[in-house]
């Protein structure tokens, strides 16, 4: 407990028992009045103790335990050579043959191997991260604060606030692409956030080839899996979707490797595809994972065994900050719509009965 905390309780301990620095008659003491200042006391500590000093389980259903980590780099899809890694994290990225997770308090690690030789990535608190081998970043726990930082990793990183807000985000190539709290997919290219139109997605990944955008792959809140490449004329403006879920199952989670998919559903059970328009899906035995990260150069899957799910509350809806800045096709920036702040549904008075 805090010296903050500590003096905030005994001030309202102060408040709720008035017996306590003042003299009350003994009749006032009775045990009936002491049970209701007790119980005063103990709603609010409660109160201040969650929604003051623990935002955490304000604004997020937390994650309880962590889950294990598996890697396979050898036999995929068809028999990978699954071992587990030492720790427990709720997220997991891998890229050059590092990893980069976060565990249940939002604390970072970093592994220079595919081992677990694990280090706290100090300074910064996130619920998310991804990798793409130089830079890493991430969202943090109350605001969906977007955050960067490329060098110094476990010593002492150069964090960077990125501007926006994003409930989930990806790297590739120094480039981010995410979505926020309302499904909403945007990109950041040089600095600035512009949408992803026609589609309206939860979780994303995208790959970059020259500094340009080629394909992105995504689940929706149905466990719907859509997909749109390079063949479109303008993928960004205007991406070519197409669905290419599963004919047996949906998805919770998705990540493109040179053009190669792969995916989770919320049992754990993990699919693979060879290409968006190449072979059927297929499943990949031996362990279930919930979120996943794959590497098709590297011949690399790494991911998460039952990592208890970081859901957003109807609460954190209401309270987020707001999305990022759009660019129209005029130039001008506006913000995305507000769904949560709309205008009231006019209701007309009901009339009174009259009486005869």
């Amino acid at each position: 407990m805090g010296v903050i905390q500590f003096i905030s309780i005994l001030l309202l301990f102060i408040l709720a028992y008035p017996g306590v620095l003042m003299k009350v008659p003994k009749r006032m003491l009775t045990l009936p009045r002491i049970l209701l200042h007790g119980i005063v006391l103990a709603v609010l500590i409660l109160i201040i103790n969650t929604y003051v000093f623990n935002p955490r389980e304000y604004f997020f259903d937390s994650p309880s335990t962590n889950g294990t980590i598996w890697v396979a780099n050898s036999n995929i899809p068809s028999s990978p050579n699954w071992t587990k890694i030492v720790g427990g994290l709720v997220n997991v990225c891998y890229s050059n043959g590092k990893l980069v997770g976060t565990n249940k308090d939002g604390d970072v690690y970093y592994s220079p191997n595919t081992s677990g030789s694990w280090s706290l990535v100090p300074n910064k608190k996130l619920q998310q991260v991804s990798f793409d081998g130089t830079t890493l970043v991430g969202v943090n726990t109350i605001y969906q604060q977007i955050w960067r930082a490329d060098s110094n990793l476990t010593s002492n990183p150069n964090w960077s606030l990125v501007g926006g807000s994003l409930a989930n985000i990806c790297v590739s190539n120094g480039k981010f692409m995410g979505t926020n709290v309302y499904n909403t997919i945007y990109y950041n290219w040089s600095g600035s956030w512009d949408q992803l139109p026609r589609r309206s997605l939860k979780q994303v990944s995208f790959e970059i080839s020259n500094g340009n955008l080629m394909c992105v792959i995504g689940v929706d809140t149905n466990g719907s899996v859509w997909y749109a490449d390079f063949t479109d004329s303008d993928i960004k403006n205007n991406p070519n979707w197409n669905n290419w879920t599963p004919m047996y199952a949906t998805l919770a989670y998705v990540c493109i490797s040179k053009g190669k998919l792969m995916g989770a559903n919320s049992n754990g059970e993990i699919y693979y595809k060879e290409g968006a328009f190449k072979g059927n899906w297929q499943q990949v035995t031996g362990v279930a994972l919930h979120q996943l990260s794959y590497n098709s150069s590297d011949n690399i899957i790494v991911g998460i065994n039952n990592p208890p799910p970081i859901q957003i509350s109807r609460q954190q809806l209401q309270t987020a900050a707001p999305p990022p800045a759009v660019q129209t096709q005029t130039g001008s920036y506006t913000s995305a719509p507000d769904v949560i702040n709309a205008a009231p549904v006019e209701r007309k008075p009901k009339r009174k009965p009259v009486r005869i």
